[in-house]
């Protein structure tokens, strides 16, 4: 097996990938943004890369042509300013002072709402509360290689060996039985 496959999380070796502008943009992505920019909506990117990592990113992101706005700061980074943690409301309601958020797009809850985090019950509570936005004004874009979804199985134990958090994050699974 590779060596990466046998590795799990790691900031650092996250921020040496950023860093390598490594990314792919989603099909359609360049292309949706663009046109909404082209009438007159504002583009504002909600991330947790770090304002160490902002540099690299916009970097790639702007040679994709991702619209950006010279006079407005529209990459609002993790830690960025004091309240701006993992959580994303804080910059949400940041935007909204001046601007009507209309659109969202994401793939992890918690770029939807603060309330990604607890057991998988409680998430799936919460994606069922706000089930009139999804399709709607939120909208999910798959990313199956992480996200705070990897962790509910566990209860984000990250003290659990990489082996016991695998065999939990496994027994979550429900396989179809073919019938």
């Amino acid at each position: 097996m590779d060596d990466c496959r046998r590795t799990s999380f790691s900031p650092a070796t996250w921020t040496s990938y950023v860093k390598a502008k490594q990314d792919v943009p989603v099909p359609g992505a360049v292309d949706f943004l663009q046109y909404a920019a082209s009438k007159g909506v504002k583009i504002f990117y909600v991330t947790n890369r770090s304002k160490e990592e902002e540099g690299p990113t916009v970097e790639e992101m702007k040679a994709f042509g991702f619209p950006f706005d010279d006079k407005v700061d529209t990459f609002l980074s993790a830690k960025e300013q004091p309240d701006w943690g993992s959580a994303k409301g804080t910059r949400r309601s940041f935007i909204a002072k001046d601007y009507r958020i209309v659109l969202m797009f994401g793939d992890n809850l918690g770029d939807f709402t603060d309330k990604y985090k607890g057991t998988v019950e409680e998430r799936d509570q919460e994606f069922a509360a706000n089930a009139a936005h999804w399709g709607h004004d939120w909208i999910a874009i798959a990313n199956p290689t992480y996200g705070s979804f990897e962790s509910a199985p566990y209860g984000g134990d990250y003290k659990l060996s990489a082996q016991k958090q695998r065999e939990l994050k496994y027994g979550a699974l429900k396989p179809w039985s073919g019938q």
